[in-house]
């Protein structure tokens, strides 16, 4: 990490370095509208995608279907020919993640796992291999049926159909949550015909997200729609607060995967060092504690995230003989 040779972001209106909910009641065009995304690959453990032409996808059940499909993602060869990813439907996904950890448990709840850990295990797991997606670089688009209800003051409203653990995570991540209902459109009589899909972006009574204050709040949901959405919000970007924008991006989500043996050398040449000062004693118990008796020449790829934590606990102890 060298912050000085960081660069002035620029804001782009690509869809592709963009993470998106897209949620409604079924027939609203969510699978059909991520399809029309550049290079779209599509894990489905819903197979919405059967009158979609084109489309690729591949199938998921479990988690561990997910797992691999993430790894797969990870090869170069791969990130070459897709830009973005969807997954139909996150709640399937969520399911499959919490049956995939009580499995590894042997138990039937989460409360079930000692020290009350469950649901913590069943969150990093998730939380984890969803980030990885738009960590490797790709765009994202997640989508989730509506939970269509009543409120006290018999208002109708909705929300995401998915359990709160895992929607913090989701809406948390997302750059735009939107909501799609069919209606009539404007002006058109009230014909089948005449029946069509809006998306909403910002509703008071409704889940609705935009990191983009001059987001449309509502249009007719097209991936065509929603390009030209993404454009007048840049453009008003551009107008009222005299940004810089650039034709290409790359996602910010972005982190470049350190190699292990890079990684392995620096730990093993900041314990060398470090050792050979008063502060021996310290770094032989961190050693110990982190790594639990596995000497540090001999770990593997299977201690990296161990010695990601060695090597900044070890940055930590040097920083205090300065």
């Amino acid at each position: 990490m060298d912050l000085l040779t960081r660069e002035p972001h620029k804001v782009s209106a690509s869809l592709n370095d963009k993470i998106f909910l897209f949620y409604g009641e079924g027939g609203t065009r969510k699978t059909t509208v991520a399809s029309g995304f550049d290079s779209m690959v599509l894990g489905a453990f819903e197979i919405g995608y059967k009158f979609i032409d084109a489309v690729i996808a591949e199938p998921l059940q479990k988690w561990a279907d997910m797992k691999r499909f993430v790894r797969e993602l990870a090869r170069p060869e791969v990130k070459e020919k897709f830009k973005t990813v969807a997954i139909d439907t996150i709640t399937l996904a969520y399911q499959a993640c919490y049956d995939y950890i009580l499995a590894q448990y042997g138990v039937e709840d989460p409360g079930d796992i000692p020290y009350g850990k469950g649901w913590r295990f069943i969150r990093k797991e998730f939380e984890k291999t969803i980030l990885s997606i738009p960590q490797m670089g790709y765009g994202l688009i997640l989508i989730a049926h509506s939970n269509e209800y009543e409120d006290e003051d018999n208002n109708a409203t909705a929300k995401v159909d998915i359990d709160k653990r895992p929607a913090a995570i989701i809406k948390g991540l997302a750059d735009f949550i939107l909501y799609l209902h069919k209606e009539y459109r404007d002006g058109a009589e009230k014909t089948p015909d005449n029946e069509t899909v809006y998306a909403y972006s910002k509703l008071v009574d409704i889940e609705t997200k935009t990191r983009s204050r001059y987001f449309p709040p509502r249009f007719e949901f097209t991936y065509d729609n929603l390009q030209k959405a993404m454009n007048v919000a840049i453009e008003e970007q551009k107008k009222v607060e005299g940004i810089v924008t650039v034709d290409t991006t790359s996602s910010l989500h972005k982190v470049e995967e350190e190699d292990f043996e890079s990684l392995q050398s620096t730990t093993l040449d900041l314990a060398s060092r470090l050792i050979a000062t008063e502060a021996e004693e310290a770094v032989k118990d961190k050693l110990l504690e982190i790594l639990e008796g596995t000497p540090l020449s001999q770990t593997t790829k299977f201690h990296k995230e161990k010695l990601v934590a060695l090597r900044e606990s070890l940055y930590e102890i040097e920083g205090k003989l300065k």
